[in-house]
């Protein structure tokens, strides 16, 4: 058995696409665009958010979150971590 290389790599997500969401359902588009993309760029079966990237997206309310994200992506074993990235 081989062991799989942990991969690492620092995305910038483009989450506009939430904003043709109604404006109540915004954050939750932006969260779902975010699992979306992880899964098919990294093609892993889970995609595990930190808690601060769900702050970010409902910091200034579920109506407006950020239109892009800098995040950073860590796949291990089938499995995808986002968290914030920390320039």
């Amino acid at each position: 058995m081989s062991k799989e290389k942990e991969r690492s790599t620092s995305l910038t997500l483009n989450l506009s696409a939430a904003y043709r969401a109604p404006s109540r359902q915004r954050a939750e588009s932006a969260m779902r665009s975010i699992r979306r993309a992880i899964m098919n760029r990294f093609k892993v079966s889970e995609v595990n958010v930190d808690p601060q990237i769900n702050e970010m997206l409902w910091r200034r309310s579920k109506s407006s979150p950020p239109r892009m994200l800098k995040v950073r992506v860590r796949v291990e074993d089938d499995v995808a971590y986002v968290e914030r990235h920390s320039e």
